[in-house]
């Protein structure tokens, strides 16, 4: 690859030594408004040349690096040589860092050049020294020089962008987020029960496909063979092939800019703590929609009618692995059942207090609840749903979660309606993609309780 630098200073001669150290790179020329004949370089076959000189070099150069100064060069001769060649320039006015952006954007399309700006040590590899830190001390605290507050410039370039990444769109700007972010967003998700622990996840790449899976089913053993007989063939093992399609799912959180001017942890951590329960939220409405495609059959009040659902409907093929899911509703009801010795069935699991499991003779089960906003209790019908979910349910997780910001958005309608301009605020919308499939229907069933049955 053939280099040239543009400015010879500090900044010049660090380029230089780093050219040096990479065997695929080679310094062409170096242009200074200095005297050429005035400037020594350590580079033996470089050229130095007049920066006047720089136009007579556009096919002779493939990068051309700037190391002028922030305040008046580069925001001149970045746009102005983005039109000639790639560049690379360390533009560092945060404040400005937008503006500058559009300039050298602009004149680099036209052109059919790159241009990265703002490389080096803050913009640059302090944000990225930063994120590793982080992701090793996901505790600590960040501090600068100038008081409160880390990488202002990225904080507020990010802020002005009001484009989102869209699969199939190619250049349309916007935020994929990062596969760090997305490892934080599943762990404040699973911080509080979800019924994606519960199921089989896959990830998938792709927005349709299908899968194969290998049924449970009842075995009939071997055929009795004479001797000198043929031996027939045995009944193989069961599949069955799932057809997923990927869906959107979105929503949007308005932040004060107010907020937004605070910290960029606050700013990090109220964002992800949404995108995070939201998808909670979404995961488990589809999770609960594929089970309730199996028609709801009242059970048997009390013990009995749980007892007789893992016993004779799931048997031994799917109660050693089954759980039951019920709501708050639920949770109150098991909560009161009591043996003859008024002793309660319920009690905390002995190897995990944090769990609770159901406990009635032979009959051990654990009890996983959702909020009844999640799943509610309807004519006062308690949902139980009870069985191996693993083997019942499968979610094709597509992990793309994106991020568009806009300050200018209008959503809603009416009452409910923000106008991000008037109300000065910004708006942040997140989207993801999943699809949640039965799996095995015998493997679970969908029961309620009628509480009128226990009064």
């Amino acid at each position: 690859m053939r280099i040239g630098i543009i400015g010879y200073g500090n900044l010049g001669r660090g380029v230089e030594c780093a050219i040096r150290q990479n065997p695929d790179m080679e310094l062409v020329a170096v242009f200074t408004r200095r005297a050429p004949e005035s400037v020594s370089i350590l580079t033996e076959g470089a050229l130095v040349c007049s920066v006047d000189e720089v136009e007579q070099w556009k096919d002779k150069i493939d990068v051309m690096i700037l190391c002028g100064g922030s305040a008046t060069d580069l925001p001149v001769q970045t746009p102005k040589f983005a039109e000639m060649f790639n560049v690379v320039d360390s533009f560092d006015t945060h404040a400005r860092i937008p503006e500058h952006f559009e300039n050298v954007d602009s004149a680099a399309k036209k052109s059919g050049h790159v241009g990265i700006i703002s490389v080096g040590w803050d913009p640059g590899m302090f944000s990225l020294n930063r994120m590793y830190a982080n992701a090793i001390l996901p505790e600590g605290k960040d501090y600068t020089f100038w008081g409160k507050g880390v990488s202002q410039g990225h904080s507020d370039a990010i802020r002005r962008v009001a484009k989102t990444l869209n699969e199939g769109t190619g250049t349309e700007g916007g935020y994929t987020v990062p596969a760090d972010i997305v490892t934080k967003i599943q762990e404040l998700r699973e911080s509080k029960f979800s019924l994606e622990e519960l199921v089989t996840v896959e990830s998938v790449s792709t927005m349709s496909g299908e899968r194969t899976y290998k049924t449970r089913k009842q075995k009939k053993g071997f055929t009795k063979v004479g001797e000198k007989s043929a031996i027939s063939a045995t009944e193989g093992p069961a599949f069955s092939r799932i057809k997923y399609a990927i869906d959107k799912y979105a929503g949007y959180l308005p932040i004060t800019n107010e907020l937004l001017e605070d910290s960029d942890e606050n700013l990090v951590n109220t964002v992800l703590a949404w995108l995070a329960d939201e998808s909670r939220v979404t995961r488990n409405n589809l999770i609960l929609a594929a089970i309730k495609t199996k028609e709801a059959k009242a059970i048997d009040a009390g013990i009995k009618g749980i007892k007789s659902v893992l016993n004779k409907e799931l048997g031994q093929a799917f109660k050693p692995t089954s759980v039951v899911v019920t709501n708050d509703d639920g949770l109150d009801y098991l909560d009161q059942l009591e043996d003859k010795n008024g002793r309660p069935l319920l009690n905390p699991d002995p190897t995990n207090s944090a769990n609770i499991q159901l406990r009635a003779g032979a009959t051990v089960v654990p009890i996983k609840v959702i909020p009844n906003d999640d799943m509610a209790t309807t004519e006062s019908k308690v949902p139980f749903l009870i069985g191996d979910f693993k083997e019942g349910i499968v979610l094709f997780d597509r992990k793309k979660v994106n991020i568009m910001t806009s300050n200018t958005a209008v959503v809603g309608s009416g009452e409910d309606e923000i106008n991000a301009f008037e109300d000065d605020c910004t708006i942040f919308r997140g989207i993801e993609r999943e699809d949640v499939k039965v799996r095995d229907v015998k493997a679970f069933v969908n029961a309620y309780i009628l509480v009128e049955e226990h009064a």
